[in-house]
């Protein structure tokens, strides 16, 4: 199945909510890459790296987005368990899911084109952090520039 970000979408609304906090529920996106949900159903971009990775345990908040590499955790599928060493990026705020699902699409593409291209934790923290903007605190806009955004664009589409 080719992955979209509708497709993507539809696989999280049907992805149940971890039962315990130190759990993810995930599916299967993309050999190695995982969506996952937490208890507090924060959604999660789960990425299973080779075991010989020199990294150690880590856990960064980057802009809205939660980053952390997990040594020898245990993945359930189909009642199925193995154990991997894996990179959660997990998404903070629903607001941006949009963008996480746009990051989660353009992380596939480049995972797929280069087939070496991300293999440690390093190279996904350095991958998100090309992203880092798109995940800094959203600032509601007021009623006025609300007003004049709508305003602008009336003036744009009818020409007056």
């Amino acid at each position: 199945m080719k992955a979209t970000t509708l497709k993507t979408a539809k696989q999280f609304e049907k992805l149940k909510r971890a039962k315990t906090k130190d759990t993810i529920s995930i599916c299967l996106l993309s050999k190695h890459v995982y969506l996952g949900k937490t208890n507090q159903n924060n959604l999660c971009l789960v990425v299973e790296v080779p075991k010989k990775s020199n990294s150690e345990v880590f856990e960064k908040k980057i802009g809205k987005v939660l980053l952390y590499f997990i040594k020898n955790k245990e993945l359930k599928i189909s009642n199925k368990a193995r154990r991997a060493d894996v990179v959660v990026i997990e998404l903070l705020d629903e607001i941006l899911k949009t963008t996480f699902l746009g990051f989660i699409y353009a992380f596939l593409q480049k995972t797929k084109n280069s087939k070496n291209y991300i293999m440690s934790p390093k190279e996904i923290e350095e991958y998100l952090l090309d992203w880092v903007s798109f995940f800094q605190n959203v600032k509601e806009l007021s009623a006025k520039e609300k007003i004049g955004l709508w305003g602008e664009l009336y003036f744009i589409v009818t020409g007056k």
